[in-house]
């Protein structure tokens, strides 16, 4: 059935236009796949004396998921983790989400002796 030419029934989907007829049509311009997502990450005290504790803090936005490196792997979208690094170790979070990836890192400086 047409309505002034064109199939009464249509389809949208976030890629083409399909008509009733089974003609597919690409849409064109961008797809809004959702907000991209942010990240911070901090550490703190960002200098100690090997055997001491750091903390790693991370806050995200519009984010579906977190890695933290240095073989932590999987983590809350924002979150803390208590680490006692032997040497100077820079921590790197990954977040992902709908709209891409970022990442954010700092440094946790250790010293072998105490700190003056």
């Amino acid at each position: 059935m047409r309505f002034n030419g064109v199939p009464k029934s249509l389809t949208l989907n976030p890629f083409h236009l399909i008509l009733a007829a089974g003609q597919v049509w690409p849409l064109r311009g961008d797809v809004d796949r959702g907000q991209r997502p942010s990240v911070s990450l901090k550490v703190e005290p960002y200098e100690i004396v090997a055997g001491e504790t750091v903390t790693v803090r991370w806050e995200s936005e519009n984010a579906g998921a977190a890695t933290l490196n240095q073989g932590i792997g999987s983590v809350e979208r924002s979150g803390f983790r208590e680490m006692t690094p032997d040497t100077t170790t820079t921590y790197t979070v990954l977040v992902r989400g709908p709209g891409g990836e970022a990442t954010a890192s700092a440094t946790a400086r250790v010293s072998p002796h105490s700190v003056q």
